[in-house]
């Protein structure tokens, strides 16, 4: 038999771990009442191995006793299902991460060739909740609603900036903020578009990255983007979309950096 030391190294855990995983009943070692020393043999060593196992494997320490503890095959599977099922869960959601991440990535890696120009590419397809307009919150009971149900899944959102093609049209200087999710992630989440949700089909854009601060703001990069359209002949087909990449606040400043998506068309 190994002391609790001994074991404690042979399987790569601390003393404080064998103790703890004693006073919760998932292993019991012989104790020497003389000299108050634990023993554990190879059965309790095995005991521990399958106990590290499951641990890893995503099982509570409440459910690793009754996983310990349960004698039916039956029972066993079933406890082991539900798992997986969890495991697969979990899996999805990671998957939905890292592709939210791999979004992010490309935005920022575009936003870098179109600092300060002009790219021509494609917008994803994607959905979009405008929750501000003109820096004040929509009070509206079903987009307040909807607002909670997209704050629940903010790893897999990103924030933006919108002018209306009718607002523009008008010369109406306007803008709202919203939150926006790509076509393949909202449409697994279970969002539809509805009153307050509006859905963006894939189109070809121009492409325009810039800093808004104190001196500068979307409204006055529009107006160059317009001259540069008209000198190509060019004209706005949809609303402006922006993706806010990343942001910073001071004390007296702000910067906020947006990746523009802009609609075209070629006039005739």
């Amino acid at each position: 038999m190994y002391k609790i030391g001994e074991t404690a190294r042979l399987l790569g855990l601390s003393t404080e771990a064998l103790r703890y995983y004693e006073r919760k009943g998932l292993v019991v070692p012989y104790k020497d009442e003389s000299s108050n020393y634990r023993y554990f043999d190879t059965v309790q060593m095995n005991q521990l191995l399958h106990i590290q196992k499951y641990k890893k494997l995503g099982f509570s320490l409440s459910e690793l006793a009754t996983l310990s503890s349960n004698n039916d095959s039956q029972s066993f599977y079933d406890i082991l299902l539900n798992k997986e099922q969890e495991l697969i869960q979990e899996n999805l959601a990671m998957s939905l991460r890292l592709h939210s991440m791999h979004m992010a990535m490309e935005g920022s890696k575009m936003a870098m060739k179109a600092q300060n120009c002009i790219q021509w590419g494609i917008r994803p397809a994607m959905y979009r909740l405008s929750y501000m307009q003109n820096g004040q919150l929509v009070e509206e009971k079903e987009l307040l609603n909807e607002l909670k149900i997209w704050s629940k899944c903010s790893e897999l959102q990103f924030l933006s900036a919108r002018i209306l093609l009718s607002d523009l049209n008008k010369n109406i200087s306007n803008s709202d903020q919203g939150l926006c999710m790509y076509q393949d992630i909202a449409e697994f989440m279970g969002i539809q578009a509805n009153d307050s949700i509006k859905f963006y089909e894939e189109c070809p854009v121009l492409i325009h990255s810039f800093e808004e601060n104190g001196q500068n703001s979307i409204l006055l990069e529009i107006a160059l983007i317009k001259a540069y359209m008209k000198e190509h002949n060019l004209y706005v087909a949809g609303d402006i979309i922006s993706e806010i990449l990343h942001s910073s606040i001071g004390d007296e400043s702000y910067m906020i950096r947006h990746l523009l998506w802009i609609p075209y068309e070629i006039a005739k």
